[in-house]
């Protein structure tokens, strides 16, 4: 039988996974077909569809030069009613023009987690680390991220209570 909005009952179980971020997450950088989030959905097979919601140069920080929460992306990630969230988000906020407003990295990162917890979908939310930085390319600063974002990300998963995913740890080295 069909269940509204023309999906089958069969599609109705498949687990739906919003991946939300910069281009780190969108996949500038990597070959065709090897972002993150097209890795995941290969990885994690039928059962879950993986959708990207990534936008290049984006930061959490609400007055970052270029925030996340002004495009159609975040609205789209949120309409899409996910049943799991990946946030990664924090790499540009290191930029000096961002990081002039880290006061407000927190609480902007927890209304984020919030806006997705809200959903009717009831998502879990999981809070992905900045990966390491190799250097200060474009304007990004590793010992921002090293230092300050990524502490900072491990406190709000667990304040959170969202499960984390240490990429910072996993890209050392």
């Amino acid at each position: 039988s069909v269940i509204a909005g023309g999906s089958s009952e069969a599609d109705a179980s498949v687990i739906k996974v919003a991946c939300v971020g910069d281009s780190i997450t969108w996949g500038n950088g990597s070959s065709s077909g090897k972002s993150y989030p097209a890795q995941l959905r290969e990885l994690l097979g039928s059962a879950f569809e993986v959708k990207n919601f990534g936008v290049s140069g984006r930061t959490l920080l609400k007055k970052g030069d270029y925030p996340y929460w002004n495009e159609s992306s975040y609205t789209e990630s949120k309409e899409y009613l996910p049943d799991v969230v990946i946030i990664m988000l924090g790499t540009n906020d290191s930029k000096s023009q961002n990081w002039a407003y880290k006061s407000e990295y927190k609480s902007d990162y927890i209304d984020l987690i919030n806006q997705y917890k809200s959903l009717a979908s009831n998502p879990k939310v999981y809070v992905a680390t900045s990966p390491m930085a190799l250097d200060n390319t474009m304007n990004i600063r590793k010992d921002v991220i090293a230092n300050e974002i990524v502490p900072l990300q491990k406190e709000i998963a667990e304040e959170t209570g969202c499960k984390l995913i240490d990429i910072n740890a996993y890209t050392q080295g």
